[in-house]
């Protein structure tokens, strides 16, 4: 309470106005530190900066166009799922255990997640991309480990208005393919989904290259 903060909110245009707890944030360039304000940014980013009196605020995005996350046109709804683009649209929880590799499956590039020497798995998780409830999807991605005994995962996480609803396909990756091999299946949205993140990620000793990546509606 009472610091600045900030707050990026992504794929909204044309915003008109922005409250906080229901006073008017005014629109500003943010160049200076700490400056209060909102600013419309390039890609359909909206950022805030705000300082409130009590530990939660309530922010209202007036007039705003949501933008469709994700790029339809990039292997059907994740947005680089190629991986051509290095980790642009990818959050490793680990950035020193992923890295763009040439050992692609197609195009020039793929995604290499290690957790050799670790303790703990690592993660990376694809920016949300719309779903609808009750429509089947297919998942698909091309996996080649590496190295390690420890298995992958190729997982979808389902996303509904107050965030996480269940996971899909956590955890099957146990068999160690020494080639590309696709790994994946049908799934359908739950109840109350609009929204899901593909989880790339390998168990603590193992290595793997992801490429390929697409989650698309079944015919």
């Amino acid at each position: 309470a009472g610091a600045v903060h900030q707050v990026v909110v992504a794929r909204v245009a044309k915003v008109a106005e922005v409250l906080a707890d229901g006073a008017k944030v005014p629109q500003s360039d943010l160049k200076a530190d700490g400056e209060v304000g909102w600013q419309q940014a390039p890609g359909g980013f909206l950022r805030l900066r705000i300082r409130h009196a009590t530990p939660e605020a309530r922010i209202e995005i007036r007039g705003c166009a949501p933008m469709e996350p994700g790029a339809r046109e990039n292997l059907i709804g994740i947005a680089n799922g190629d991986f051509e683009d290095g980790l642009a649209q990818w959050a490793p929880d680990a950035p020193d255990g992923a890295r763009i590799a040439a050992d692609a499956h197609s195009g020039k590039h793929a995604l290499e997640l290690s957790a050799v020497g670790r303790t703990d798995e690592v993660q990376c998780p694809s920016r949300p991309v719309l779903v609808e409830a009750g429509r089947t999807y297919q998942l698909s991605a091309w996996v080649k480990q590496l190295e390690g005994a420890g298995g992958y995962k190729v997982t979808i996480d389902w996303l509904g208005e107050a965030g996480h609803i269940k996971y899909d396909n956590d955890w099957k990756g146990d068999n160690r393919p020494v080639q590309y091999t696709e790994h994946g299946g049908q799934f359908v949205a739950p109840d109350g989904a609009r929204a899901a993140v593909i989880i790339l990620g390998v168990r603590a000793g193992a290595r793997c290259v992801f490429d390929a990546v697409s989650l698309a509606p079944a015919r």
